[in-house]
């Protein structure tokens, strides 16, 4: 594995499991830009609204930087940046199986 920390360059190594505990040496953050949508049943009987990742981001983070006060501030705004601000009147529907999708 060739995967490097996003802030400071480190190669990051794999976990390693042991018997009673892992070595972690990385926090990988699943991020991106996202819209809001909802599934719906086709009786109309309940919906789930959840937001659809469009384009993902993966960051990963060693444990050095991991504790950095900045570091701290830019993974939540990564974070945040992924959720949508805003929800659009008319959203476009989509039926799978026995469900309708609509995104916002």
């Amino acid at each position: 594995m060739d995967a490097r920390c996003y802030h400071c360059g480190r190669e990051v190594h794999p976990t390693v499991h042991l018997r009673t505990g892992a070595l972690v040496d990385y926090f990988r953050m699943h991020t991106g830009h996202t819209e809001a949508a909802v599934i719906e049943d086709r009786d109309g009987r309940g919906a789930v609204h959840f937001d659809r990742l469009l384009s993902p981001q993966e960051i990963l983070t060693c444990l050095n930087c991991f504790s950095l006060p900045d570091v701290v501030v830019f993974l939540e705004e990564a974070w945040a940046r992924g959720l949508p601000s805003s929800r659009r009147e008319s959203p476009a529907a989509l039926t799978v199986g026995r469900t309708s999708v609509r995104y916002l």
